[in-house]
């Protein structure tokens, strides 16, 4: 079983059609993160589809009042764990300034 889980974009919708009936937003409503246990920058991971740890996203379905198996992908079962890190440490890379990393490749 994983130790992190990642949301799917059907899954963030339904995530997201839960937390409006209850008037809150993806991630400024502290009630929401504070009752989930977690923190607002694992919200933040969540709704960018980032892995995040297992009980944090079980949670965080919870407090919206949605299933997590709902919400999460599913991994490809022909993907190898090598590919998978691959995809994790790519996903990362998408969210933090890629310039450094351009101009260590060009050398």
């Amino acid at each position: 079983m994983a130790d992190t889980l990642t949301a799917s974009k059907a899954g963030l919708d339904n995530v997201y059609r839960a937390i409006r009936q209850k008037g809150w937003t993806k991630t400024q409503t502290a009630l929401w993160w504070h009752d989930a246990q977690t923190s607002q920058a694992t919200l933040r991971r969540f709704w960018r589809r980032i892995p995040i740890d297992r009980h944090a996203f079980q949670k965080i379905c919870q407090v919206a009042g949605v299933a997590w198996e709902s919400v999460t992908e599913i991994e490809s079962s022909s993907s190898s764990p090598e590919e998978n890190k691959n995809k994790d440490l790519l996903r990362d890379l998408s969210l933090i300034d890629c310039m450094v990393i351009l101009l260590l490749l060009r050398t």
